[in-house]
């Protein structure tokens, strides 16, 4: 492995190997970052809806990879995530709040770490019968 060469003064920056990709999938809407945890004897535990939304998020985005031959690139490789939801009511709701469980479910399975993913909320909007988050990941 050769070592890529840094510009002096910025952040790490690692050329794509795959520049062109990009992984479509749609996931269920995440639970909020307010009802993810809970507290036992000044420990954080997160809930058993947050364990089971994470397990199911993980299989379809390891499906999703397998059917778009999506390859994960390396460390270092800023990734773009535009994610698009689609509530089922008009309840007061913070797409914010989702975005940790949803990277975090992500992690390992359509890329290394999150930290190296910039998160665009690109559109909210109402879906009754299919409430969503459509995420479309691709190299910056």
């Amino acid at each position: 492995m050769t070592k890529k060469k840094e510009v002096k003064d910025d952040l790490k920056r690692v050329k794509p190997k795959h520049p062109k990709q990009e992984l479509n999938v749609i996931i269920p809407l995440a639970v909020s970052v307010n009802h993810l945890y809970m507290f036992k004897r000044g420990k954080r535990f997160m809930t058993k809806k947050g364990e089971k939304y994470m397990k199911d998020v993980m299989q379809i985005v390891t499906h999703a990879v397998e059917q778009q031959n999506y390859q994960i690139e390396e460390e270092g490789v800023w990734l773009i995530a535009e994610l698009t939801f689609y509530f089922p009511d008009k309840r007061r709701r913070d797409c914010h709040n989702m975005h940790k469980l949803i990277m975090d479910s992500l992690e390992c399975v359509a890329f290394v770490d999150d930290r190296w993913v910039l998160i665009r909320d690109m559109y909210v909007g109402l879906d009754k019968e299919f409430p969503r988050v459509k995420v479309r990941l691709y190299p910056q």
